[in-house]
């Protein structure tokens, strides 16, 4: 910038936005893990058997844990360090949190979406075929709680429940975000799609591989 100590003030004003909008964004986020009803272990037309119901449930287990884990790390980091504290709990902790929570369930967690803000989070194959499914059981008036998708694989099974969009969330993203968050999340994400969302629509999905009851951790990358 042409004036840099002008630059930083403009850049610490549109960080505290963003940081303020953020948090709410990541509470959204991870309070739609926590008290949820179980959603069913059919999932999008997978028949139900009782290893399936024991892997829902464990992996009901592990996205609240995760989902609460967030949102008090959020929390802690408002009220110790500000927003800008905040923002660096939303872009540096929240894998590590995932990634500590699936080690003591056994599994491994993660968050992805059709509309990525992260290319890291975009789906595979699987993962999109079931954010698709999940879309198209909402739009015919499913309750969200009641879908989920499981399924066996080699080592394991696949598990996936959808995250849907609330008012907190509009802040980050719905439509006609303020310039200056625009401009940061412009800056940090060169690559964002996660914007003009409405409410009720389907956001993404908590994504999580398991091992089957009984059975060895899941390999290492598994």
């Amino acid at each position: 910038m042409a004036d840099p100590a002008t630059g930083q003030v403009r850049c610490g004003k549109a960080v505290r936005a963003l940081a303020a909008r953020a948090a709410a964004g990541v509470l959204c986020l991870a309070m739609a893990g926590c008290g949820r009803d179980l959603p069913s272990a059919a999932g999008a037309g997978t028949p139900a058997t009782s290893a399936d119901a024991v892997v829902t449930q464990a992996a009901e287990a592990a996205i609240g844990e995760y989902a609460g884990r967030l949102r008090s790390a959020l929390t802690a980091a408002l009220a110790e360090g500000g927003p800008e504290t905040a923002v660096e709990v939303c872009n540096s902790q929240a894998t590590a949190i995932a990634g500590e929570t699936g080690a003591r369930h056994r599994a491994v967690i993660r968050r992805t979406t059709l509309k990525p803000r992260n290319p890291a989070n975009a789906p595979d194959q699987w993962e999109r075929a079931q954010l698709l499914a999940f879309s198209s059981a909402l739009g015919e008036g499913a309750e969200p709680r009641t879908l989920s998708a499981v399924e066996r694989v080699k080592g394991g099974y696949r598990y996936m429940t959808p995250i849907i969009t609330q008012p907190l969330c509009l802040t980050c993203h719905g439509e006609g975000l303020a310039p200056d968050l625009a401009q940061v999340l412009d800056r940090y994400y060169p690559q964002d799609q996660a914007r003009g969302y409405q409410v009720g629509e389907l956001r993404g999905a908590f994504s999580l591989r398991l091992p089957a009851p009984g059975k060895p951790d899941l390999p290492a990358g598994g």
